[in-house]
């Protein structure tokens, strides 16, 4: 079993963005996800395909809390 102060120490450092990172770029045109559609099939999505996904959604979110509406914050 892994130790607390084991783990701490093998994460030091890390964040899960750098693992999703390091994933897209090691497995790239591996299976990431299946998911099952409404008709009984099984779509699939490689890491390549997710990582271009949230790339496109990190791309559409404002840069400064004042450059667009906040979903949280009530309006001014």
């Amino acid at each position: 079993m892994v130790e607390s102060e084991d783990l701490s120490t093998w994460v030091q450092g890390q964040t899960v963005t750098g693992w999703f990172r390091d994933a897209v770029r090691d497995r790239g045109d591996q299976g990431a996800l299946r998911i099952k559609a409404d008709d009984g099939s099984w779509r699939s999505t490689t890491w390549a395909q997710l990582g271009d996904q949230a790339a496109r959604g990190a791309g559409a979110l404002p840069t400064s809390p004042t450059s667009a509406p906040c979903c949280c914050a009530p309006p001014r």
